[in-house]
Order: structure tokens, then sequence, then C-alpha cells
């Protein structure tokens, strides 16, 4: 049976709902009153399992097999945070949670000391042939071998798939150095396509438990002891800049394309 919630994820006040949708895959999403994110209601069971070995499809019916994508996230999907590091800080202890293939480490500087979380086997068989990679697979024992010991964790597009965020959030805390860097990056909902194309945005669907606007986001980073100073939109850098997925913003019956505003990344430091 699905998970009924009794909390709004985003904000943990009592639900009560704003509005109700379907997304194209027929799952219900409720909008929360208080903080305006939106969350699976009644939250369905889906495996986080990725497997990187095999073909996926993804929201525009592409064929695409991840482990041949590295040079292309590194240009298109992590938005300036790859240099901002690079050129802004001296390199320490950086941990990348939810790593995947460990596309975003391999482009920060090698003076960096790198770690990696990650729960995928396919993706661990990867990341444990990495010579320059300390690799977990277990959050309980990344936190209990590692308090106060990172200057920058990077958490990109895991927070939407959670079912408890305040508590993960919280062990993140603990792992870092005292104004050591939280970097969040996650599917914006408060953005112009979904605003015109609703349950076809693209970034709706069975993995993604809860939605946030940057506003309910900032919010509970910053309730779980982080202080945001700086927000990104990335796309103007990226390939999906161009005259076709402007055209696609007219076509609101088909899967929204890639656009400004759809995903956010939010820089906090540590209090």
């Amino acid at each position: 049976m699905p998970k009924k919630i009794k909390k709004c994820p985003a904000c943990l006040k009592k639900i009560k709902i704003l509005k109700n949708i379907k997304d194209r895959f027929g799952i219900n999403y409720s909008f929360c009153f208080y903080c305006k994110s939106l969350f699976q209601n009644p939250i369905l069971k889906f495996s986080q399992n990725t497997s990187y070995n095999k073909k996926i499809k993804d929201p525009d019916g592409e064929i695409r097999f991840l482990k041949n994508e590295k040079k292309d996230k590194i240009n298109n999907w992590y938005g300036e945070v790859i240099n901002f590091l690079n050129k802004n800080y001296k390199p320490g202890n950086i941990l990348d949670f939810g790593a995947g293939l460990g596309f975003f480490l391999s482009g920060i500087n090698h003076k960096w000391k790198k770690y990696a979380l990650e729960t995928s086997k396919s993706a661990l068989k990867v990341l444990k042939s990495k010579n320059d990679l300390t690799v977990y697979s277990d959050i309980n024992k990344l936190t209990k071998s590692n308090k106060n010991y990172f200057d920058v964790i990077f958490f990109y597009h895991v927070i939407e798939h959670l079912h408890n965020p305040h508590k993960v959030l919280e062990n993140l805390t603990l792992l870092l150095k005292k104004n050591g860097i939280l970097i969040v990056g996650t599917p914006n909902i408060n953005c112009l396509a979904f605003k015109l194309f609703k349950k076809n945005f693209r970034l709706l669907g069975p993995g993604h438990l809860c939605l946030f606007n940057e506003k309910s986001l900032k919010a509970i980073i910053e309730n779980c002891g982080f202080k945001v100073f700086k927000r990104e939109f990335p796309y103007f850098k990226t390939k999906y800049f161009n005259l076709i997925n402007l055209f696609r913003l007219t076509q609101i019956h088909k899967i929204s394309p890639p656009f400004y505003g759809s995903i956010m990344t939010i820089y906090a430091k540590k209090k």
C-alpha cells in the first residue's frame, strides 16, 4: 500500500492541502498550503537503486547510456559549481552525497581529498575502481567516522528523492566543519515550465517525492543549521539553451523542455 503521510516533508507542518494535481503517470501530488512545496500524496514505493549498466529512456523518449555521459554532465548539468570551487576555495575534504559514477568529483581539482556516498550497486563498482576516491555505501558509517570533517558537501538531485529530507540535512550538518559549504541542487516547482505544463512538467515522476520552490528549499536548509549565501539557475551556459527548446514552450500538451528556472542550485554555509 502507498505510504500515507501526516506532515509536509518540506516544512513539517500538519498537512493542509492547497490543491492537488496528477502528473502524466497518474501520480497524485499535493501543494502544501503553508510552504507551497509539492509532494506525492500518498508517497509511492519506488526503488532508488539506479542501474548504470542499462540504457534508459529519458522524458523526451531519447535512449541514453548513463555511463557514457561524463563530459555532457560536467558541461551541462552541474552549472557553475565546479568552476566556483576550483577558483574560489583552497583544496580540502569534499564529499559527493549521491555520487552516481563520480562525474562531478572528476571535475574537481585533484588536490582535493575526495569522498563519495552511493547506494547503487552498479555505481559503487565503478567508484571503487577509482584510486582517488574514498567510497561509502552506508550513511551511518560515513557519519560515525567523519564528524566535522568535510569542507564541502555536494548534494545534487538527492533531496527530492528523500522521505525525510530534514533528517538527512541534519546528518550533513554533523559532517561539515564550521563554515563548511553545502551545495544543494534540485528541481524548482516555482518556475515557468511548471506553470505552463503542469502535469507534463518533465521533473515530475515516480522517484521525485517532494519538489521545492526557492523559498521552501531555503527554509529547510536554514532550519537545519545553514545560512544560504548564493543561488543559481543553470541554463544559459548549457546545451539546453537553444531555439528548439524555446519553441517547445508553446507545445504545452507535450513534455516540458529543459528551461531556465526548472533547476536551482543553492549554496549554504554551516552556521
